[in-house]
């Protein structure tokens, strides 16, 4: 998949390890996305 290479949020590209976590954290928003909130369960 070619969208966590493809965003970037130049306001933010000073920040210490942007680059090594900006695709992981697409990648998580993609996740919960497509699969909801994981792990997240409602209280019984």
């Amino acid at each position: 998949m070619m969208i966590p290479k493809a965003v970037k949020l130049p306001q933010y590209k000073d920040w210490w390890m942007y680059e090594e976590w900006l695709p992981m954290n697409v990648w998580r928003i993609l996740l919960d996305d497509s699969m909801g909130l994981f792990p997240w369960r409602p209280n019984p």
